[in-house]
This record gives structure tokens, C-alpha cells and sequence, in this order.
């Protein structure tokens, strides 16, 4: 342990005015790593005059059911209309898809973005006959981004295998899709219609 002592001087004399100092070259004060900096959901960022707002994707989960058909087997819509001044950001799409006395490869999803109609099929072959029905599931992940403020901007529909049977049963198809992801905030003058 170091204990100051006191020191007795001699011959010393008064100081007065001021000392200059200069630096000569670059500062260094020894630190040589910095951790990576991670921002928690809800940050604001300043940059160049705006702002950047850290956005947290559950805190704007969203999911929609539509159905794709030839019949009105699904009493769910075709289409939906998205909130306005937000993207959709889909993530992950599953359901089910049946059919009778007919075939579909699979399905199709129409997505709105940035004023054009982007089409994205889904396969989920199946087929049936003899008024028998065949049922299959789907899942999966997928990434799609869609504008909102747009009357049915995202919509389903089947892509057909090209055949059609009469039986005692006319010919059905059908697929329940839900699509789930998150919504992220635009500025209101980004394009949404063609």
C-alpha cells in the first residue's frame, strides 16, 4: 500500500500565468475494441436529419384467411383489403386444399407491391374422382411483401390440373389459405396503385 508522506521543500518559489499545451497528432486513449451495439425494440436512431425507428415484428403480428375456389365451398374471401400506410410482410402460409371430381396443382397468391401485381404459386397437387374427395395440407415459409390501402391487394386462387368429371356429384375445389407475418409502417406517399 502506498501512504502519501508528507515532504518539507526549500527554495521553492511562487508559480504564476498560465502552462500551454499542445497535442501533437491523433488522440489515443487506449481503447482498442468496442462491443457491437444491438438495439432493443422501439429505439430511435437520428440519422441525417430524420429518424429510424427499430421496429419489432411481433408487436405487429398479422394474419389473414382467404380461400381460393372454383364453387363456393369456403365462405371465406378471395381477397383482403391491407391497412393503409402499412406493408405486409408474409412470412409463413399454411391451410388445407380439397378437391372432387377434379384436380389443382395447387394454388396462386396475387401480391400488391409497389403499383404492380406479383403472382407466386404454391403447389399442392391433388386430384379425386368418382365423387370421392381428397383433402391435402400445406405449409410453408415463404417471404412476400404487400402494400395496404389497396381494395383486395393480396388474393388467392387455384391453378387448375385441366379436368373436370360429372358425376352424381358436380366437380369441387378448394384451398383455405392463412397467411401470417407482420405489418411494418410506410410513409403515406409510397405508390400503391398502378
Amino acid at each position: 500500500m502506498n501512504t502519501p508522506l508528507p515532504v518539507a521543500l526549500q527554495g521553492t518559489g511562487a508559480n504564476a500565468g498560465n502552462v500551454n499545451a499542445a497535442q501533437s497528432g491523433a488522440w489515443n486513449v487506449g481503447v482498442t475494441s468496442l462491443p457491437a451495439v444491438q438495439l432493443v425494440p422501439g429505439t430511435t436512431i437520428g440519422v441525417n436529419g430524420g429518424s429510424l425507428a427499430v421496429e419489432d415484428p411481433a408487436r405487429r403480428a398479422f394474419a389473414v384467411t382467404l380461400c381460393a375456389t372454383n364453387s363456393d365451398d369456403c365462405g371465406t374471401p378471395a381477397g383482403a383489403s391491407l391497412p393503409v400506410s402499412t406493408r405486409f410482410v408474409i412470412e409463413y402460409a399454411a391451410g388445407t386444399c380439397a378437391v372432387r371430381n377434379t384436380g389443382i396443382l395447387g394454388w396462386e397468391l396475387k401480391a400488391r407491391l409497389n403499383g404492380q401485381d406479383n403472382l407466386y404459386q404454391v403447389g399442392d397437387k391433388l386430384s379425386a374422382h368418382d365423387d370421392e374427395t381428397t383433402t391435402g395440407l400445406f405449409s410453408n415459409p415463404m417471404r412476400v411483401y404487400v402494400d395496404g390501402g389497396i381494395v383486395n391487394g393480396l388474393s388467392v386462387d387455384l391453378v387448375l390440373a385441366g379436368f373436370n368429371e360429372s358425376h352424381d356429384l358436380g366437380p369441387s375445389a378448394y384451398c383455405t389459405v392463412t397467411l401470417s407475418g407482420h405489418l411494418v409502417d410506410m410513409p403515406a406517399t409510397f405508390p400503391t396503385a398502378p
